[in-house]
């Protein structure tokens, strides 16, 4: 069965000339093609709708269907009363018309006009009720482009319904901006987060039987290996086994207070575990990170590829780019070339021994790629979200996980610049925490906004002031759109 399910429903007026049973078999017909493209489940109704009794009877069957989304299809124009039947129907509601059949004469069926109408009634019944509007029929390049938003938006929206996250040991010490809400999560969004101790986890973590084909599955990842992480691949293995095994309880995501507790506790960082597990599907945020987790889950189910979270180390103001870095969660979905290495802050310092270096990080330079970042701020109330291109890595750039990015651009596919970025984020207090992933997906992030009825942060240009909010510099137009 296909993970998303779409009911359609067809309104006239008996009383208009233009040939209605055409038009709703063609948009079916072209609709049911666009199914098997999209991968979504297409559930209508044989016959056109123009009575009360009618609408009564087709809401009924489309909540016995648990239909996820509603498209009022007008083939013609039709009363105004049959779309606030539909409106009662809790599901994402999107408004349809098509073009005239004709373009002179007579007017064949009013379709517009009556979309038109039933937009203005839902918002005066219902200011909140929130819909979508699409005109065109389906082969048309302007309905699928938004159709395939909607469908990629609502597909990721029904699997967070499903999801579960696991928060292990709580967030980092001194990292306070990383609080969540629990019950905020599990209204907006539907996911649940459970929590586990870390001498809990770490217990797991100790009692993992580890085999060879284990420890290879690390090493061959990567290019290089110094000898402080050889002598830790166990107890990496042993991390990854244990965060595999929780996932088969049915958790979908992981934050994993990854230090001090691993340094003190275990002897060792994660860093290159976390790579491997996001690599294998398995969402893990660093430092304890629920809204980071969530962050990653969303783009992860977009893209149908893993994400990574990155923090802001570095501007250049010269090119405008920014330096994307963490620890050490290098990913072959990132770059073929990884080194398994020692983390770059030793510590803490033994009188004895001096400086206690631990291991082991995936060292990589992410590869030339556009990509999108999201970030779930506000305990999950707000989204900020922009895209912009991975640049070359032959700049000079920290040890860990890391690459310049920048040529960035809005979710209305303007360019900004990097001090435009700079504060935005801390006008806006947005954690340091940032998730990111290959391709264009801010329309379908702008529209899973909409559905959940959460705040978008948009760019505040930059100003010499300590204002927010100044816009006296508007950002700079761009023909290339984006995705769409």
């Amino acid at each position: 069965m296909k993970d998303l399910k779409i009911g359609i429903v067809g309104l006239m007026q008996p009383n208009f000339r233009g040939d209605k049973i055409f038009v709703y078999k063609r948009c079916l017909e072209e609709l049911d093609e666009l199914s098997q493209e999209m991968s979504f489940e297409l559930y209508y109704l044989p016959e056109l709708i123009s009575e009360l009794a009618q609408a009564q009877h087709a809401l009924n069957l489309m909540i016995e269907e648990r239909v996820d989304a509603l498209f009022v299809l007008n083939a013609s124009f039709a009363s105004g009363k049959l779309v606030q039947v539909f409106s009662k129907l809790e599901v994402p509601l999107c408004l349809w018309s098509v073009p005239e059949q004709t373009s002179s004469g007579p007017l064949p069926q009013n379709s517009f006009c009556a979309m038109n109408l039933n937009a203005s009634i839902l918002k005066r019944i219902d200011p909140k009720r929130k819909f979508k509007w699409f005109y065109g029929y389906p082969n048309d390049e302007l309905f699928r482009t938004r159709l395939s938003v909607t469908v990629k938006a609502l597909k990721t929206l029904k699997k967070l319904r499903k999801s579960r996250i696991l928060l292990v040991g709580g967030h980092a010490p001194g990292f306070d901006n990383l609080v969540y809400d629990a019950t905020l999560l599990r209204e907006k969004f539907g996911i649940t987060v459970d929590e586990m101790s870390f001498d809990q986890f770490k217990t797991m973590v100790q009692s993992e039987v580890v085999t060879d084909r284990d420890v290879d599955r690390l090493l061959k990842r990567h290019e290089e290996i110094d000898e402080l992480s050889m002598m830790t691949v166990e107890k990496l293995s042993a991390v990854v086994n244990t965060v595999e095994r929780l996932s088969r309880e049915g958790y979908q995501a992981f934050a994993i207070s990854c230090w001090p507790n691993f340094r003190k506790e275990l002897s060792m960082v994660p860093c290159a575990s976390f790579g491997l597990l996001n690599d294998e599907g398995i969402v893990t945020a660093c430092e304890g990170d629920v809204l980071g987790a969530i962050s990653m889950l969303i783009l992860s189910y977009l893209a149908d590829h893993p994400s990574i979270v990155l923090d802001i180390s570095s501007l250049d103001l010269q090119d405008g780019s920014i330096l994307f870095w963490h620890c050490g969660v290098g990913m072959k979905s990132y770059s073929k070339n990884l080194k398994m290495k020692k983390h770059f802050n030793p510590g803490p310092f033994d009188p004895q021994k001096g400086w206690i270096e631990v291991a082991a990080v995936s060292e990589m330079i992410v590869e030339s790629t556009h990509a999108t970042v999201l970030r779930l701020t506000d305990e999950g109330r707000k989204f900020f979200t922009f895209e912009g291109e991975f640049l070359s890595g032959e700049k000079p750039s920290f040890d860990g996980s890391r690459g310049w990015f920048g040529r960035f651009k809005n979710h209305r596919g303007m360019s900004f610049e990097v001090l435009d970025l700079v504060n935005t984020i801390m006008i806006n207090g947005i954690e340091h925490h940032f998730a990111v992933v290959r391709g264009g997906w801010m329309n379908e992030i702008v529209e899973i906004c909409y559905w959940t009825d959460s705040e978008l942060i948009d760019i505040e240009p930059y100003t010499v002031s300590a204002i927010g909010g100044v816009n006296d510099r508007e950002p700079k137009a761009s023909n290339d759109q984006g995705h769409s």
